[in-house]
């Protein structure tokens, strides 16, 4: 069988060609590895999420020029939505959230120029509220200075985690997953406090266009946005809010200093002086 000499077709041609092979000017939706082999598993309504788009990474694997030429697609003209902690299937009760952020490499993860980020925690948890700043942080590092984001769309939501079954179509076994449920308290300001979370995206500079939606205030998300939107090399830096220190006794046996100097403040309370970023808005 003769080959076909593809790579000497007209570049404009093969673009094309690749727009038939690869989506584009679509939303992929990145899902966990469990949820990509559970088709045969009949979810509920309320928790159905099934995949509509299934990438074949093949056009990409033969050879670098090729790759080049398809990645401008896939990753370029496409919007990528990632969960930041999304519930995986399970056979016993205790199901996996996994973040699907982790399932691109950083040299992906830089080619994207359209993404969204849902997050949906229990933020009232601490140690949830410090895991997913930590994982923001993450983000921003994997990304880089020389990322090509240009819009980008964060969701935060609080709420808790239910566990919900999910039976086989052709089977009788019974899996389990989890199932988010938002919080639904009238209060506004209890709704928003855990809107800091958000604060390691302002290390994230240069980014066109940024929506921040949810369980946010339209105040502090539009001087978050007004950050990440600043030039990446000349962004300015942000001012600390001057909490109040105190000294406490480390407990016996500890390894390090006696003493420690701590901040006055809870797990809730932001880093970085907001009004401050407001005030220069202003000017």
């Amino acid at each position: 069988m003769s080959s076909f000499p593809f790579l000497q077709l007209p570049p404009e041609l093969r673009i094309q060609i690749l727009q038939l092979l690869l989506p584009h000017n679509t939303t992929i939706p990145v899902l966990s590895t469990l949820e990509l082999h559970s088709s045969r598993f009949r979810c509920t309504p309320s928790n159905a999420y099934v995949p509509t788009i299934r990438i074949s990474p093949s056009t990409l694997l033969i050879n670098r020029q090729l790759h080049s030429e398809a990645s401008d697609i896939l990753y370029a003209q496409n919007r990528f939505l990632f969960h930041l902690t999304r519930p995986a299937l399970s056979i016993s009760r205790t199901s996996l959230c996994v973040s699907t952020l982790e399932h691109l490499t950083p040299r992906s993860l830089q080619s994207i120029t359209k993404c969204e980020i849902r997050i949906q925690e229990t933020l009232s948890d601490r140690t949830v509220y410090k895991r997913v700043g930590a994982k923001l942080k993450e983000l921003v590092k994997r990304l880089g200075p020389e990322h090509c984001l240009r819009d980008l769309k964060i969701y935060l939501e609080h709420g808790e985690f239910v566990a919900r079954s999910f039976w086989g179509c052709d089977s009788n076994w019974q899996m389990w997953g989890r199932e988010f449920v938002a919080s639904t308290t009238s209060d506004q300001e209890d709704r928003v406090r855990f809107q800091y979370c958000l604060e390691p995206l302002a290390a994230l500079r240069g980014v066109a266009k940024v929506e921040i939606a949810g369980h946010v205030e339209d105040s502090f998300a539009g001087r978050l946005a007004a950050v990440m939107r600043a030039d990446r090399n000349n962004g300015g830096e942000l001012q600390d809010v001057p909490y109040e220190t105190k000294i406490v006794q480390r407990k016996r046996g500890r390894v390090g200093k006696p003493e420690i100097v701590v901040k006055r403040r809870k797990f809730t309370d932001p880093t970085i002086d907001w009004d401050a970023v407001g005030r220069q808005e202003v000017v």
